[in-house]
């Protein structure tokens, strides 16, 4: 068993759960598959403004988020509520497009601990930077 739990956030109908779960299986991380919230069906049945406020997310961001964007955020604070509900302090939280790397095993065994409750995240952005309009390196 790991020292540190492993999420895989994956929606039920994706094609690319098979690839992370015989990677995981391959470096022998044990591992929860999470199923997350598709934002395209949200938009479609008029149900994105439970997770999302438009208005306020331009303000902040200069943009508006695509749904699979919310369908994202909501599929990580699905998770953070099972973390809290299951009384578990630490985790890693990956989504079902990662390729972790044979070292991940390491990392988990030796149990780091991170201050303050700080969330540690590796992400690839997308060319428009996120938050930016213009793309920047």
């Amino acid at each position: 068993m790991n020292k540190i739990p492993v999420f895989v956030i994956s929606l039920k109908d994706s094609k690319r759960i098979d690839r992370i779960t015989n990677r995981l299986n391959e470096i022998k991380i044990n591992f929860k598959i999470i199923y997350g919230i598709n934002g395209d069906k949200l938009e479609k049945k008029n149900r994105l403004h439970f997770f999302y406020d438009k208005e306020k997310t331009i303000e902040n961001t200069g943009r508006e988020f695509h749904p699979s964007e919310v369908g994202g955020c909501a599929s990580h604070l699905k998770v953070y509520r099972y973390m809290i509900k299951n009384k578990i302090k630490k985790a890693i939280i990956m989504e079902d497009d990662a390729y972790p790397s044979s070292n991940l095993k390491d990392w988990i065994n030796k149990n780091y601990e991170l201050e303050n409750n700080t969330i540690l995240g590796f992400y690839a952005y997308p060319t428009d930077g996120l938050i930016n309009k213009k793309p920047y390196k």
